[in-house]
């Protein structure tokens, strides 16, 4: 699967002030409050770059009757259950889910709008990329080189050795900018400055299968 980032994170308050110390509990204009809180530690992970790249400890709360016991606020009603989110601590677990993704929003690395492209070949097998980790790069990440044509769907480019998809891997990644390994040989008449880098080749199955059985023929495939 193509995985950008993974959310790690645990619920480190789920409570009533109530039925806290009076030390720890909060305080309002009329005294001690009387709410549900909701707290979430968490911490995103970029896996591509194996890093932390957004961190935070985020809540919600939500009023609480003063007439209503705890217990007979939640008596026989499981936390899994559809009418629990009624409650105080649901519209606070609400709450602080809502203030979770919105400080996700905020401290998350904007990724530039469009693709990834060659910008130039160095050697025989450098090539210089428009696109670094704001983009979602990653070293060690290989990638397709495709052509687009007009009036057509983006087209792999193909090995001239193996007839497989012609792709490659990147080698250093800046902010916006990387370098990158060419896996193969692409064909002398085809230009790869500008051609377009994707995760996921979009030949057709029976394409790739085609061209297997002809590079297997050629001898470049199992020796035949």
């Amino acid at each position: 699967l193509e995985i950008d980032y993974v959310l790690v994170g645990k619920v480190t308050d789920f409570h009533h002030t109530a039925a806290l110390p009076k030390d720890a509990s909060r305080w309002g204009l009329f005294g001690r409050r009387k709410e549900a809180v909701v707290a979430i530690e968490w911490r995103v992970v970029d896996v591509r770059a194996r890093r932390v790249v957004a961190a935070d400890h985020t809540y919600g709360t939500a009023g609480a009757s003063r007439k209503q016991s705890i217990d007979e606020m939640y008596a026989g009603l499981d936390v899994s259950a559809y009418l629990f989110w009624n409650t105080p601590l649901g519209r606070a677990g609400h709450k602080a889910v809502d203030n979770t993704i919105e400080r996700m929003r905020e401290l998350l690395p904007s990724h530039t709008s469009g693709q990834p492209t060659v910008l130039k070949v160095m050697g025989a097998r450098e090539v210089s990329i428009k696109g670094g980790w704001k983009w979602g790069l990653a070293e060690g990440q290989e990638l397709y080189v495709t052509e687009q044509r007009k009036g057509q769907m983006p087209q792999p480019i193909y090995d001239i050795d193996t007839g497989r998809p012609l792709k490659v891997r990147i080698r250093h990644v800046r902010k916006d900018s990387s370098t990158a390994w060419l896996l193969g040989k692409a064909p002398p008449e085809v230009r790869l400055e500008g051609a377009a880098l994707s995760p996921a080749t979009p030949a057709a199955d029976d394409d790739l299968a085609e061209r297997d059985a002809l590079a297997d023929i050629r001898g470049d495939g199992d020796g035949h």
